[in-house]
């Protein structure tokens, strides 16, 4: 258990274990669906040797209805559908609080989450 200002949260890993998938993986679902577009992976990084295995198993017992139930090729069809569809131009979405890593890094600079993505009290 994690506290917070106002008490006690439970910290769990949202998503699926069906779903533990690399970046390629990912990048190659939206072509797949986009078409013509190109991947490039960089071949001279040096090789991840994170473990990108996550246990799933207590957000899909607490998270009810909202456990994933799609696969990744008609979830990444859903989303394709939806920006079309809203006719999402933002080429500028990088840069804004709906990337992760900006979020992280604005709470980071605020002193709000320490360098470890820990939160401080």
């Amino acid at each position: 258990m994690s506290k917070n200002i106002s008490g006690f949260f439970l910290t769990i890993n949202a998503g699926s274990n069906d779903w533990n998938y690399q970046i390629k993986d990912l990048a190659k679902a939206v072509k797949n669906v986009i078409g013509d577009i190109n991947i490039s992976i960089n071949q001279d990084a040096l090789p991840d040797k994170r473990s990108y295995q996550v246990d799933f198993s207590k957000f899909q017992k607490l998270g009810g209805g909202f456990y994933p139930k799609g696969s990744l090729q008609e979830t990444v069809e859903e989303l394709y559908r939806s920006l079309v569809n809203n006719k999402f131009k933002d080429k500028e979405f990088r840069n804004s609080n709906f990337m992760r890593l900006k979020v992280l890094q604005d709470h980071i600079k605020n002193n709000r989450m320490n360098e470890n993505l820990e939160w401080m009290l």
